[in-house]
């Protein structure tokens, strides 16, 4: 009987267990959503534009396709010309400084929001690059020379008064997963009811 019992409460902790790792894997998980898809190509790759400012939603991200080597300036120009003419047309302004670096956008407007830097540079667009949506890291290289892969993200996001900030991916809301406190509550309740069997089986055989 302790056998048995000893077996019973090693199959609840392995089920809480494993229900845990099943909703850890759901936090993990991204599904940003998507303004727009521009292009055509087997290829794709993502832009996130985060004002983070002014009225919610502050961020937007969108989708391009492609076939061939394409920049991330390419991405740029293909959703701007794509989404003109629309009831929300992305459009930025730029200045060419040549070189390596070529154009940097000096402002981004879209969907009645608009930010431009000024002219001192104490607040601007910092450009950032992920292979996830997730994790960020400030690019190394400047928009025309990034040369995209496949499912890489490009974001952009206002430093304001110069303090960088990686771009935030909106994502599509989904059904809420248990709270990892929940879930913690549920190994202990399992284990715990499986305590009260074992007592009692052994209240038994002692009878």
């Amino acid at each position: 009987m302790r056998f048995c019992s000893r077996r019973f409460v090693a199959s609840a902790f392995s089920a809480a267990l494993v229900v845990f790792a099943s909703q850890s894997l759901a936090f993990g998980q991204i599904t940003p959503r998507i303004e727009t898809t521009i292009g055509s190509g087997s290829s794709i790759s993502y832009f996130v534009l985060d004002f983070l400012s002014g009225p919610t939603p502050q961020s937007y991200a969108f989708a391009y396709r492609y076939d061939g080597t394409k920049t991330g300036g390419d991405m740029l120009d293909a959703l701007a010309l794509g989404s003109a003419g629309t009831a929300k047309p992305l459009t930025f302004t730029f200045t060419d400084y040549g070189g390596e670096l070529k154009r940097f956008p000096d402002g981004f407007s879209y969907d009645g929001k608009s930010l431009t830097r000024p002219s001192n540079f104490s607040s601007y667009w910092s450009y950032w690059n992920s292979t996830n949506g997730v994790t960020w890291t400030e690019a190394q290289v400047g928009l025309d020379t990034r040369v995209l892969t496949n499912g890489a993200w490009d974001g952009w996001s206002y430093a304001l008064n110069g303090v960088t900030v990686a771009p935030r991916t909106p994502l599509v809301a989904t059904a809420a997963a248990p709270e990892p406190g929940t879930l913690t509550l549920f190994a202990a309740a399992a284990i715990s009811g499986a305590g009260v069997i074992v007592r009692r089986r052994r209240k038994t055989a002692g009878k």
